[in-house]
């Protein structure tokens, strides 16, 4: 189970390395032309960083190293919701359910029903 939180440049980095599916320091590096320009250490860090978080593997390819995301967007994206709905239920009880059901009338019908659908799904489990 993930428990890490990313900063916001390690979600950054992920981001690329989630679209990219296999890349090197210098891959990321190049993905990110159109922000703030980083030294490769800097970049180096953050991806090492994720290698220790086990968020991404690491495969020696020559004298460079390619990293492969270990954990799904999906997954991910999950699990800092569930974290997040469990610390907001935590703290505010019954307010957190009626505040959650009242935002479900402002989704977007297809969503809505989506969600509706999700929840009758674990009610079966």
């Amino acid at each position: 189970m993930l428990t890490q939180n990313l900063s916001n440049l390690e979600q950054e980095t992920m981001e690329i390395i989630w679209r990219l599916g296999e890349c090197t320091v210098r891959d990321v590096i190049k993905a990110r032309e159109s922000k703030k320009i980083l030294a490769y250490t800097t970049i180096g860090t953050i991806v090492d960083r994720l290698y220790a978080k086990k968020f991404l593997q690491r495969v020696q390819k020559g004298k460079r190293y390619v990293y492969v995301p270990q954990v799904s967007k999906e997954a991910f994206s999950k699990q800092v919701a569930s974290n997040f709905l469990q610390r907001y239920m935590k703290n505010f009880g019954d307010i957190a359910i009626a505040s959650f059901a009242e935002s479900i009338e402002e989704l977007p019908e297809k969503k809505r029903r989506s969600l509706i659908e999700t929840i009758k799904q674990y009610e079966k489990k």
